[in-house]
C-alpha cells in the first residue's frame, strides 16, 4: 500500500497529539462524552454517533472492534482498535484511539485520525479522501443541534 495527499497523510511519533477527539471539535471532554453517549460494544450500524469502548473509561485504549463489508456514516470513535477488512465503506470521522490494521478494500470520506500505540498495518487497498464537508455535514446531521465553532488541522 501507499499513501498520498493533503494534509500531510500519515506523521507518526508525532508530539502534541490530541488529548482525545473532544480538542479536535473544539469541546471539553465532559461536552463530549455527553455528545457520543454511553458506549457499546458491538453496534448494530455504523450510523449515527458511535462510541465503542469495553468500559466506561475515555481515552485508556482498552476496547477493539472489528468490521466487515460495512456501510457506515457520521462520527466512529474507537477506544482502543480498530480492525476493517474488505468492503468498509465510510463517510464522516473516524477516532481511534488505538492501534489501526487495514485489510484489503476500504474507502473513507472525511478524516481517520489514529492515536496507536504501535504503527498502523495496511495490506491491500485502502482509500482515505479527506474532506472537512463530509466531516461537518455529517456531525450536524446525526449530532442534531451541532454546530462546527471551531476546527483544527494538522
Amino acid at each position: 500500500s501507499g499513501t498520498t495527499g493533503y494534509p500531510t497523510n500519515n506523521v507518526p511519533n508525532q508530539s502534541g497529539f490530541y488529548t482525545g477527539p473532544w480538542q479536535m471539535l473544539g469541546m471539553s471532554q465532559t461536552e463530549f462524552a455527553s455528545f457520543v453517549g454511553a458506549p457499546v460494544t458491538a453496534p448494530g450500524s455504523l450510523n449515527g454517533i458511535i462510541y465503542i469502548d469495553n468500559n466506561a473509561t475515555m481515552g485508556d485504549q482498552s476496547g477493539s472492534a472489528a468490521f466487515h463489508g460495512v456501510t457506515g456514516e457520521g462520527l466512529l470513535y474507537v477506544d482502543g482498535d480498530l480492525t476493517l477488512n474488505a468492503g468498509f465503506t465510510y463517510t464522516g470521522l473516524i477516532y481511534v484511539e488505538g492501534d489501526l490494521k487495514l485489510n484489503g478494500q476500504a474507502w473513507v470520506l472525511g478524516a481517520m485520525v489514529v492515536r496507536g500505540k504501535t504503527t498502523i498495518k495496511m495490506n491491500g487497498g485502502a482509500t482515505i479522501l479527506y474532506s472537512s464537508d463530509a466531516i461537518t455535514q455529517k456531525l450536524a446531521q446525526y449530532g442534531g443541534q451541532y454546530t462546527t465553532l471551531a476546527w483544527r488541522e494538522n
